[in-house]
This record gives C-alpha cells, sequence and structure tokens, in this order.
C-alpha cells in the first residue's frame, strides 16, 4: 500500500496543487461575472444530472430488462473503454507539465513514483466523469448502488489503461520507424471506417422491429465475444446483494489497484519522450491562449509546402479568406479529417434510416444528415475570430470596411461547412435511389443558416470576448457563458426561423387563394420568401458583426 500511494514528497505537491487550484477559482467567484457565471453553470449541471433521473422515475422504470442489462453494461463500458483510451494515447511515454518535469526529473525519487505520481492525477481527474457515469448508470441498471460503485471503479481503471497504453506505445515508438506508425494510424481508422460499414450491413438484416434489433446487437455473438474482457464490470454494475457482489468487487479492486502497480514498474525509458511531449504541449497551450482554432496546431513540413488556392477571388475579400484557408489546410488537417469521419458514420446511419424504400424515411435520412451535420460542424469547427485574438489590432489596421472584413474572416469556414454537408446530402441521395426534392431544399438553406449561424457566434464573441486559459473550459464560470452564449444564440435563430417560416406560408397562403397557382408552385413561393428572409437575416447578422468589431478594443480581452 506504501508502494502504491507514492513517495512523500509528490504527494505534498499534489496536496499543494489542489489548494492552489481551489484558490485560484476563488479569486475568480469573487468578481461579479464570475460569480454570475458560476451559478449559471452550477445551475445548469444540477439541471442535467436532476433530468437524467427524473427521466427514468417519471418512466416507472429501469428502462432495461433483467436479462439485457449484463449485456448492455458489458457492451457500453467496452465502448467507453476504447474511445476513453484511444483519446489518451495522443502524448504518448509519459506527460508531465513543462513548469514542472526538469525540476521532477531532478527530484531524488524513482521513476516508478513519478509514474504513481501522473496515475494520482488522473484518477483524480477521472473523479468528476466517473461520478456523473455512475449516476447515469444508477438510474439506467436495475440496482442503484452496485450499479454506481461499478461504474466509478471502471471510470478509474480506464484512466489508468490510457496511461499504460501511452507508454506502451512511446517504447514502440523508439523501437519502430515513423513511418511505419502512421501506416498503423492509417490501418486502423480504415478499419473504423471499414467496421461502420459492416454495422449498417448488419442492421440492415435485422428485423424492423427497433426493440428486437436492439436485443439482436447486444447478444449477438461478436458483441459478446468484444465484451468478454469487460465481465466483472458488468457483473458488479448488475449485482442485487452484497453476497452477490462482493466477488465481483473484490476482482474489480484486484484489477485496479494490480493494473496501477504495472503500469509504474513498466521497465521503459519514457525521459526523453516525456520532455518532448511535455514541450510539445506547452507550445500547443500557448497557441490555444491566442484563440485556438487552427492556430492550436503546428504546420507540417509537407503542410507548409501545400499550394493553396484562391477560391475567392485576388481582391482584398479573397487575400483575407486565403489566409483564413491556408490556416485551415495545413494546420487542421486533423481536425478536419476527424469531422469527416464522423459526418461520414452519420451518412451512413441516415442511410440506414432511409433504407426501407418508402419516401418518408429517406426524407428523415435526408432531414438527419443536413440538421445534425450542420449542428456538428457549427459547433465543433472554430476557424473564425476566436483563433485571431493576439492579432486583432492588426486585423483592425487593414484598410478594409469592417462588416467586409467580418464577412471575409469567416467565408471560408462557411464554404467549408456548406461542401461538407452538402457532399454528405448528396452520398445519402445517391445511396438510397436518388436525392429527393427535399433534400435539395435543405441543401438551399444550408449555406444562409451557416452564414447566419457563424455572424451571430462571432459578433457575440467579439462583443464579450473571452480568452479560456487551456483545461479550464470546464469550470463553473466557464460553463455558465457558454450555456447563456448558446442560449442568445438559439432565441435569435428560433425569432428568424418563426419569422422566416410565417413569412413563407403567408405567401403559400396569397399564391394559392388570391393568385390561384398550383400546390406545387405556391409551396415554391413559399420556400423562395423563407429562403430570402434568411439571406437578409444573414446580412443583418454580417451588418451585426461589422460594427461589433468597429467598436471592439484589444484591451478588452478578459481571461
Amino acid at each position: 500500500m506504501t508502494a502504491i500511494l507514492g513517495a512523500p514528497a509528490l504527494r505534498r505537491l499534489l496536496g499543494l496543487k489542489a489548494r492552489g487550484m481551489l484558490r485560484r477559482a476563488g479569486r475568480r467567484l469573487r468578481t461579479p461575472s464570475g460569480a454570475v457565471f458560476a451559478l449559471l453553470g452550477l445551475g445548469f449541471v444540477v439541471m442535467w444530472l436532476t433530468s437524467i433521473g427524473v427521466a427514468f422515475q417519471v418512466r416507472g422504470d429501469r428502462g432495461l430488462e433483467p436479462r439485457l442489462a449484463v449485456p448492455v453494461a458489458r457492451l457500453s463500458v467496452t465502448v467507453l473503454f476504447l474511445l476513453s483510451v484511444s483519446g489518451t494515447i495522443a502524448h504518448r511515454g509519459l506527460y508531465l507539465p513543462a513548469q514542472e518535469i526538469e525540476r521532477l526529473f531532478a527530484a531524488p525519487v524513482s521513476r516508478a513514483d513519478l509514474v504513481r505520481h501522473r496515475l494520482h492525477i488522473l484518477m483524480g481527474q477521472s473523479l468528476v466523469g466517473g461520478l456523473i457515469v455512475a449516476l447515469i448508470a444508477s438510474v439506467r441498471l436495475p440496482h442503484s448502488l452496485w450499479a454506481a460503485v461499478g461504474a466509478l471503479l471502471f471510470v478509474m481503471t480506464i484512466a489508468i489503461a490510457g496511461q499504460t497504453a501511452s507508454i506502451l506505445l512511446g517504447a514502440l515508438e523508439r523501437r519502430l520507424p515513423v513511418k511505419a506508425l502512421r501506416l498503423a494510424a492509417r490501418i486502423f481508422s480504415l478499419a473504423l471506417l471499414s467496421a461502420a460499414v459492416g454495422v449498417y450491413v448488419f442492421i440492415d438484416k435485422l428485423p424492423s422491429d427497433l426493440q428486437t434489433s436492439f436485443e439482436a446487437v447486444v447478444t449477438h455473438d461478436a458483441a459478446r465475444i468484444v465484451s468478454a474482457p469487460f465481465e466483472p464490470w458488468a457483473q458488479l454494475m448488475n449485482a442485487a446483494s452484497l453476497a452477490s457482489a462482493a466477488p465481483w468487487l473484490i476482482l474489480c479492486l484486484v484489477v485496479l489497484l494490480g493494473l496501477f502497480e504495472l503500469t509504474a514498474r513498466l521497465p521503459f525509458d519514457f525521459r526523453e519522450l516525456a520532455l518532448a511531449n511535455s514541450a510539445d504541449v506547452a507550445a500547443r497551450m500557448r497557441r490555444l491562449q491566442r484563440g485556438g482554432g487552427a492556430s492550436a496546431h503546428k504546420i507540417s513540413s509537407a503542410g507548409g509546402l501545400r499550394r493553396v488556392p484562391w477560391l475567392f477571388g485576388r481582391g482584398p475579400v479573397g487575400a483575407i479568406a486565403w489566409r483564413k484557408t491556408a490556416s485551415m489546410l495545413r494546420r487542421a488537417r486533423a481536425t478536419l479529417g476527424f469531422s469527416a469521419f464522423l459526418l461520414t458514420v452519420l451518412v451512413i446511419a441516415a442511410v440506414a434510416v432511409g433504407d426501407g424504400g418508402e419516401r418518408s424515411t429517406r426524407i428523415a435520412g435526408a432531414v438527419l444528415v443536413g440538421v445534425l451535420g450542420t449542428f456538428y460542424l457549427c459547433s465543433g469547427l472554430r476557424f473564425d475570430f476566436r483563433e485571431e485574438l493576439e492579432r486583432m489590432d492588426v486585423l483592425k489596421a487593414w484598410p478594409l470596411a469592417s462588416w467586409r472584413l467580418f464577412a471575409a474572416m469567416l467565408l471560408p469556414e462557411a464554404a467549408l461547412i456548406t461542401a461538407m454537408v452538402g457532399l454528405g446530402l448528396v452520398a445519402h441521395g445517391l445511396a438510397t435511389g436518388g436525392v429527393d426534392p427535399v433534400g435539395w431544399v435543405v441543401l438551399a438553406f444550408i449555406p444562409p443558416f451557416v452564414a447566419t449561424w457563424l455572424a451571430l457566434d462571432n459578433a457575440i464573441f467579439l462583443l464579450w470576448p473571452v480568452r479560456f486559459a487551456p483545461g479550464q473550459e470546464g469550470a463553473l464560470q466557464n460553463m455558465g457563458r457558454a450555456a447563456v452564449v448558446v442560449l442568445l444564440r438559439l432565441v435569435v435563430l428560433a425569432v428568424l426561423g418563426a419569422i422566416g417560416v410565417g413569412i413563407g406560408l403567408g405567401l403559400v397562403w396569397v399564391a394559392g387563394s388570391l393568385a390561384d397557382a398550383s400546390p406545387t408552385v405556391a409551396a415554391v413561393v413559399g420556400l423562395f420568401g423563407g429562403w430570402t428572409w434568411l439571406v437578409v437575416g444573414c446580412w443583418g447578422a454580417i451588418a451585426l458583426g461589422g460594427e461589433v468589431l468597429t467598436r471592439f478594443e484589444p484591451d478588452s480581452i478578459t481571461n
């Protein structure tokens, strides 16, 4: 047990870091804006967690039949393990902050104690996520107490497993050429895409009833074989009493402690790789403090030589748009690739929804791609003013009207999102027998909607600028601010949409009743009226953004 606790000096360091974190949070909460946003963030978190429990209490059951509880739990923890571990191997070896790493490496502590110190930090960081997963499991599975205990132990275990994978991959990296590792990464990505296609083919052969299909998936032999290593946690989460839970609880604790000590004693020298990782992360954090987005990534040697086309002309607007396009293509290839992969998975899911041959299901699939794809890309991609915070004084000195500068900065991102969602809709149409007229309507409304979304988002950001410290995005005050910004944006978009619907319906009535037009012509007139209103709203949002940019003062940025 003493070995697991680690060196006393490192335990003292953990305590001091925890006290520093609390003092820093206290200083933010003493400011009026920090206190208000912290209360809002806490309120949203409480509301979300409460809604999870109330939703199942209102239903009057746990939502799962007892015979499906163990297979569902086993498959769920398998997916959670794969997602969590794959997300923690970006820093191969051992990651330690740049301000601590040299002092820790020079300290009179063993290499195993350094690993234990890092594992203690990871386990502490996993507690918040573990408590949320435990709450979800407690209201979803038949027996609340042991479901929560099993879920919490599993989240802490995968935190350790991620560090184990990082050290092993670091050792592998020292023994294999970099090109071989990149080839392996591409093969892994291709395997994931093939697996998604395979899942679609498998689902296509399932019965049409969703409940029957769900049972067939979770009880399939392939799912059972893949999830077999996670049987102890699934059994613990579904234990009915202390007597039935005790053997699985002991086994899960043995695995947790054994994996902890095994990771600490792995016989690989990670110091050189840890120093490189620490320097890379420190440089990335400095770029993130300039606003994030594409500027948070380094330009590779191949990316710096890549020729970027002038897609928007060679005038002032085209030059600004070219600069932003070059930043996207040279710095954010991984982000773009991941977004394209998720959009491909969404298209496959939409094809599965609309593969019944009925027009209504095909329309539902097209709307699914258009709506969810647009919302995900608009929310996830950040090639806008957030990455220009450190250069705002230079941007405002350019000899260009503010509204034109505002529009030029957002033009490449809007074109990219429109093109990606449009390709997704066309791919969905080709896979389901042709693009339905409703799909073309959705595609026509995407460009002005995307431009309006981005313009409102950036106008609010410039009106209320903030520079997030890396790693503090989940702080209560930042969560509260993000919730307020999202609420404002949704309210404006909802008002614009409601007015557009009213205009469209009014034009349909006028064309059908007064002009005696056919239903098709009336529908076209109504849609064109709604589309025109959305374009007007888009120009209004750009004008608002230009006015806010004119009044923007670089000294107004807060941390």
